[in-house]
């Protein structure tokens, strides 16, 4: 015989079932720093979790106290199918932190459960308004229980049947991510593209583009993949042609690693593909950006990190001859030279310092003064890479001329 709830309990069971329920743990986790972050991470960082008592004690006596409503006869169909959902969240919460605590892998109990009554919620009302939310958690659940295959069947569900659900970005972009684990990486780049086609101001726009362009590159779409990749770097350090690109320094280590990431695989890029014609294509193309400095200098440093200093200082050679007046030029320049020096080419080092030759400054009433701070900046320096070679240092007022140091 059903267990019948005590009218306070009933009506305070009632109340809760009316209120509008807490945000998803999948939502929660885009809303911060940890946007960065899926479900599937947690297999691999260690989670020292402390458990509140009381927090968890509450959970227990309301999903008794669910399934207590849930055994009542001739209650409001609504109530029924919103009992559901909240008792299958409150299970599948709990078994999350039941796993994190005891680092289980294998399919638990709770988790389970919550399969089970989010399945029996869609098959017994499916016409529930809210069916795109349990859908929803249906994934999460699945996915959190080591099911990625039902978990992304479960995603695909929501896309067909519900395009219009404001979860949809953060649906597509969980899709992307099984899909990209599977090695799908054509149907991952759609999903991320999904994502992307919705704008910058969806929460995961930015780690959609990095994904999309990772999906790219693994099939061999190398040159496709630079768009994103350099979306990527637009959104963290600026895209002003004339402005000044964020320092590395002030962003968040998280945004910091994320930059340097995609600096790299940029870099990797453009090495497969013709190196600094490449280069200088892609930036023709988009456009000058103000970290664009940083493209050249960290593909000189995979070229020199290779040993294939002729190329290294090509690259550097040719940021100088884009930007000579530029804050980077003169470190570009030197750049040069040094790799020149790494690879014991003499003839190359000499005829640096036949570029280098110094010369007077035209002369201009105040000077130097009037030059633009990256020219007056070049003026004012003698790196002593060049004073360790007769005939680069001038002295005084005799500056290098940038404007031979490139071809």
């Amino acid at each position: 015989m059903s267990t019948l709830l005590p009218r306070a309990a009933a009506l305070g069971l009632l109340g809760a079932l009316l209120a509008p329920a807490p945000q998803s743990a999948w939502s929660q986790s885009a809303s911060g720093s940890s946007s960065q972050s899926t479900i599937g991470d947690l297999s691999r960082r260690k989670v020292t979790v402390h458990r509140d008592t009381a927090a968890s004690a509450n959970a227990s006596k309301a999903m008794e106290n669910y399934r207590h409503f849930l055994e009542l006869q001739n209650t409001d169909p609504k109530l029924r199918a919103e009992a559901l959902r909240r008792l299958g969240d409150l299970n599948l919460d709990a078994g999350e932190m039941e796993r994190l605590e005891k680092e289980v892998t294998a399919v638990d109990l709770q988790g389970a459960e919550a399969i089970k009554l989010y399945s029996t919620l869609l098959k017994a009302y499916p016409d529930y308004p809210r069916n795109d939310q349990v859908l929803y958690q249906l994934a999460r659940a699945y996915e959190t229980t080591g099911q990625p295959a039902q978990a992304l069947g479960t995603l695909d569900r929501i896309v067909q049947r519900y395009p219009q659900s404001p979860q949809l970005d953060e649906v597509q972009f969980r899709r992307g991510e099984l899909l990209f684990s599977d090695k799908r990486y054509a149907d991952a780049a759609h999903a991320y593209a999904a994502v992307i086609g919705r704008g910058a101001s969806s929460l995961f726009y930015q780690q959609s583009l990095y994904k999309h362009g990772w999906s790219l590159f693994k099939q061999s779409l190398t040159a496709e993949s630079l768009p994103s990749f350099g979306g990527v770097l637009d959104q963290e350090l600026g895209t002003g042609a004339r402005g000044k690109a964020k320092p590395l320094e002030s962003l968040k280590r998280a945004d910091r690693e994320l930059v340097e990431d995609t600096l790299r695989v940029m870099s990797i890029t453009f090495s497969y593909n013709d190196g600094a014609a490449s280069l200088e294509q892609y930036v023709q193309k988009v456009g000058e950006r103000p970290y664009s400095w940083m493209l050249y200098s960290r593909l000189g440093d995979l070229y020199v990190d290779k040993q294939r200093y002729q190329d290294a200082a090509s690259v550097y050679r040719a940021y100088v001859a884009r930007d000579p007046y530029s804050d980077q030029a003169p470190d570009l320049a030197m750049a040069a030279i040094e790799a020149y020096t790494k690879g014991g080419f003499s003839q190359l080092v000499l005829d640096g310092k036949h570029e280098l030759r110094p010369r007077r400054p035209p002369a201009r009433g105040a000077g130097a003064q009037d030059e633009p701070e990256g020219r007056r900046h070049l003026l004012s320096r003698e790196r002593p890479e060049v004073q360790a070679h007769p005939g680069l240092s001038g002295g005084g007022a005799l500056v290098p001329r940038l404007s031979e140091v490139v071809p």
